[in-house]
């Protein structure tokens, strides 16, 4: 009978150990998750500089670090806690508050760079409607293109467009063309 209990007692503390170590190991999942949304605040303070912001966020990344650094002294001195269901709980809900709090910070991050894009597409698009109201409709463009590729025999220096080098290039080899067939003809 002795035997028994001896065993069970050794089988209760083996479990107790068992539960203490996922008690830990969830603490420290838990740290980790934490200093992960304190490094995501950091970066979200950087950008646009918000001197409040980052003191805060170094704060809270300082004292996670601290809380991590106690989990390992612990574990290091196998100290564990008593109630492991509850220090388990305890850090599974901070972990899933600290992720949310990275997730709300990446929104963030993320409506602010789509607002930026969708101000440079608006400038961009301001840019490209004026070149075109300034000179006239795109045919008409082409057809001066094509009469001044005609008369000059170097290619045209216009204004920067998307489709200079193309333009260029075909009054280049019209130009070319010409000279050859020139010189067939003079010596023919």
């Amino acid at each position: 009978m002795e035997i028994i209990q001896k065993f069970d007692r050794l089988h209760d503390e083996e479990h107790e150990r068992k539960l203490a170590l996922e008690a830990l190991v969830a603490k420290i999942f838990a740290a980790v998750s934490a200093i992960n949304a304190g490094y995501a605040q950091l970066q979200y303070a950087q950008s646009p500089y918000d001197a409040e912001g980052i003191q805060e966020a170094d704060g809270l990344i300082v004292s996670d670090l601290k809380k991590l650094s106690e989990l390992k002294q612990c574990c290091l001195k196998k100290q564990y806690d008593f109630s492991p269901e509850q220090a388990m709980a305890l850090a599974e809900i901070q972990e899933l508050k600290s992720l949310s709090t990275t997730f709300k910070i990446m929104g963030k991050k993320l409506e602010s760079q789509m607002r930026l894009k969708d101000s440079e597409i608006i400038f961009l698009r301001g840019k490209l409607v004026n070149p075109i109201s300034k000179t006239g409709s795109g045919e008409e463009i082409k057809s001066k293109r094509s009469v001044s590729c005609a008369r000059r025999s170097r290619p045209l220096r216009l204004k920067p467009d998307p489709f200079r080098h193309f333009s260029s290039t075909n009054c280049e080899v019209d130009s070319k063309f010409r000279q050859a067939h020139d010189r067939r003809n003079e010596v023919g």
